[in-house]
């Protein structure tokens, strides 16, 4: 499925996550940067994209991560000179003043038009114990400053994996630690299918709510849910943009208990 102009779409970055609708003139923000997403139309949902700029490419995630990097001559990614017995990590300490660059540095470099890999290149070299590393060490702390700097992130379809998945990693407490195939058992035992009626009551901040709504279809295939909630005010979805759309039509009358 395609990435379409006005759709609600979910943008992931590892932890960070924004649900937001797709407009080809806006300018979003992404953790802190400001983007266009307009060049993701189109594009199928799950692709990756890195920012140049305002601007966003899709690329291949795991080529840009594992490509081997191109430092200058002074630094070598190789174990030469590795003495009896094999190199390890025994003698490196960690300390704020093995890097060279500093915040303002790293600012200085990404206002000036630096790419990031060039970034990461000037933390290699700036980095007094890059040398002394393993060669997996190595790696993995390039993998891991690719990962800050190359500001990749997917633009996913809301939907109820997915969002299971947020709330049990980030919101734990208001999803009662429900996992995605503990959902699955609940909605499968209930025989929840489209064009049903579902009487509902749930705690789990609308995540079985949203979910319900996913299986029921769209509201011309006649599917309805009779919610049954404590308090003064129903858990509507919070973060299924979709399925909060479908409230309004699907949902019936609440009752108070």
């Amino acid at each position: 499925m395609s990435i379409k102009a006005g759709d609600f779409v979910l943008i992931r970055k590892e932890l960070y996550f924004r649900s937001v609708k797709l407009n080809p003139d806006s300018v979003e923000s992404i953790d802190g940067m400001k983007v266009c997403l307009k060049n993701a139309i189109g594009l199928p949902y799950g692709t990756v994209f890195a920012v140049n700029g305002t601007e966003i490419e899709p690329i291949s995630f795991e080529e840009t991560v594992n490509q081997p990097i191109q430092p200058s001559s002074d630094v070598s990614l190789t174990d030469e000179a590795v003495p009896l017995g094999g190199k390890d990590n025994r003698d490196i300490v960690d300390c704020t003043l093995n890097q060279k660059l500093d915040f303002e540095d790293i600012k200085m470099l990404q206002s000036s038009g630096s790419t990031a890999e060039d970034i990461v290149n000037e933390l290699v070299k700036g980095n007094a114990n890059f040398v002394k590393k393993t060669k997996f060490s190595q790696e993995k702390y390039l993998k891991k400053k690719r990962r800050r700097y190359f500001g990749l992130f997917s633009i996913e379809r809301p939907c109820s994996r997915i969002l299971c998945e947020l709330y049990s990693k980030l919101r734990r407490d208001k999803c009662l630690g429900l996992r995605f195939d503990t959902l699955c058992h609940i909605l499968t035992y209930a025989n929840v299918h489209a064009g049903s009626t579902v009487l509902l009551a749930e705690t789990c901040s609308g995540l079985i709510l949203g979910s319900v709504l996913e299986r029921l279809g769209p509201a011309e295939f006649g599917g309805s849910v009779i919610q049954f909630f404590h308090g003064s005010a129903p858990p509507r979805p919070e973060m299924n943009p979709v399925a909060a759309a479908a409230y309004e039509t699907q949902v019936c009358d609440p009752v108070i208990f």
